[in-house]
């Protein structure tokens, strides 16, 4: 998957698809050219320092067009090397290879396999992705306040980009070993597991994941709340599938997790009264073995980087264009101005007690139905801590959701978000979007969608999905959408009219056949619109 991103990037950011253009012919003249460039030069050079060793001239005009002549050498000596050990060439000479007729000793042997082995043995594009985890720490960073970008924004007049308040990033980390097979084992689950189907005509498929026109589902259901004992998804269900966005699925179970790990450090005899954070150095989760240990990295790693991506990557997360911005103000408002203020929370513990306190005298069911993300993530630790007995349960909780709500982040429709951000090494998250794209999954059924099931009478309009970001597409989707028009759906629910000869308007009945979008029905030009029938246009 790396290297099929890899291509992408090359696609669309280098020169490669005109270099292997016509294969190993085109850049078999590319390096024709740059070779002959190089001795041309070359011969200058030798010339202007023949001519200077004659004379016993140092111009510094002569010394300047030398470096120059010496540069252009360097440059494309540099790109040959390049192109030749790039992985379009490998490509190719793979491909040649293959296609071979085995009984031609004369090209297959061990001379030619071992002069193609060589080509992939360079170091010049081994790493293709920088395979970091950028984090971010809500109850460590939202009380700065960015002043000097925001000054350096208005001098500049836009050209640096502006930061919010409260969106410090902490350290980015290796991804750790224990998250890869974390999110494939949860893939799998997701795609292998069944719930009990309603009997009948309307039973659903076997297949659980749900069909349409744009492509496969992912179910709307995460497998740690469904799997245990002790209720999970009644108790921790609303944390997931009653809240709006999943901007602010994000934020509750991020400050959730930090108070589970506030409270965990607590009793591991960290001192949260010093500066700094329990996961900011190893003496944290060195402290940790076992199982714990792993579903702890998990838990905290995925959530910072779920968090990151809100903060400074809210293109790729399924929510419209602004929602993440104004839901994560919000939020850092509201603890920046309430029980949170910088100045009565100096120290991480004091966070902690007063997070701990937050839902106070509230009931449950109406800080579940509220818009209040603070009190909802204390609520929801609340819950979580009242797993005292067993810690390892509370963390495969916690490492199990995250790793869930990751690869239901990862569907969306922004692949021009993506391809962006391969130029400067990618994202995690893409490398998820892209595997569910080769299982044809588009989309999420766990974030809120727009509901298809319209009234007969009623064709549906031309309304984007909540789920679609406001960046265009850019036309670079993996594969090949073919989405209706809003005006061919309507068309399919007018009823044709057959008009005589003489004139006389015959009762309407229903077409047999579809009709496609731009397409008039056979023997008559002209539409006639069914009186019960609402007409909207393309």
């Amino acid at each position: 998957m790396e290297l099929r991103l890899a291509f992408v990037n090359d696609y669309f950011n280098t020169r490669y698809p005109m270099i292997f253009w016509f294969g190993l012919w085109s850049l078999f003249l590319i390096l024709l050219h740059s070779t002959a460039t190089v001795c041309v030069v070359c011969w200058l050079s030798f010339d202007v320092l023949a001519q200077m060793l004659h004379y016993g001239t140092n111009k510094v005009d002569m010394i300047i067009t030398l470096a120059f002549m010496l540069f252009v050498m360097f440059k494309e000596s540099w790109e040959m090397v390049v192109y030749l050990l790039s992985d379009w060439t490998r490509l190719l000479l793979v491909c040649m290879y293959a296609s071979m007729e085995d009984n031609n000793p004369c090209l297959r042997n061990g001379r030619l396999e071992r002069l193609m082995l060589s080509f992939f043995r360079s170091k010049i594009s081994s790493k293709r992705w920088h395979g970091v985890l950028d984090q971010y720490v809500f109850v460590q960073s939202y009380g700065d306040k960015q002043k000097f970008w925001n000054l350096a924004h208005k001098v500049t007049t836009g050209m640096v980009p502006e930061k919010g308040d409260g969106a410090e990033l902490s350290s980015a980390i290796d991804v750790p070993e224990y998250v890869w097979p974390q999110v494939l084992e949860k893939l799998g689950e997701i795609m292998r597991h069944d719930e009990p189907r309603p009997q009948g005509p309307a039973a659903q498929p076997a297949d659980d994941l749900r069909h349409d026109r744009h492509g496969c589902h992912l179910p709307k259901k995460l497998v740690t709340l469904t799997d245990g004992a002790g209720g999970r998804k009644e108790k921790y269900g609303w944390a997931c599938f009653d809240l709006q966005t999943s901007s602010q699925v994000i934020l509750v179970w991020h400050i959730a997790t930090s108070i589970c790990e506030m409270a965990l450090a607590k009793e591991r005899g960290v001192d949260l009264s010093k500066p700094g954070f329990i996961c900011s150095s190893k003496g944290g989760y060195n402290k940790l073995e076992g199982v714990l240990r792993t579903r702890y990295i998990v838990a905290n790693s995925l959530s910072r980087y779920c968090a990151y991506l809100l903060v400074s990557k809210p293109e790729v997360i399924p929510d419209s264009f602004l929602v993440p911005e104004m839901v994560f103000q919000e939020i850092v408002k509201t603890a920046r101005d309430g029980i949170l203020k910088p100045c009565d929370c100096d120290s991480l513990e004091s966070r902690y007690e007063n997070l701990l306190k937050l839902p106070g005298s509230h009931s449950s069911d109406s800080i579940k139905k509220g818009d209040d993300v603070l009190k909802q993530g204390a609520l929801l630790a609340k819950d979580l801590l009242e797993l005292e007995e067993n810690v390892e349960e509370r963390w495969e909780i916690l490492a199990g959701v995250w790793t869930e709500l990751l690869v239901h982040l990862a569907p969306t429709w922004n692949a021009a978000a993506h391809r962006t951000y391969l130029e400067s090494g990618g994202e995690f998250i893409t490398y998820i979007w892209a595997l569910l794209w080769h299982c044809n999954i588009e989309k999420s059924s766990l974030w809120p969608e727009y509901d298809d099931t319209s009234d007969k009478d009623e064709a549906p309009a031309a309304t984007t999905p909540p789920q679609r970001n406001g960046a265009g597409r850019d036309n670079i989707n993996p594969v090949m959408e073919t989405r209706p028009q809003a005006g061919s759906d309507a068309i399919n629910h007018q009823n044709a009219t057959e008009i005589h000869e003489e004139g006389a308007v015959q009762e309407t009945e229903e077409p047999e056949d579809t009709i496609q979008p731009g397409e008039a029905p056979d023997g008559n030009r002209s539409e006639v619109v069914s009186k019960d029938t609402t007409s909207i246009g393309p």
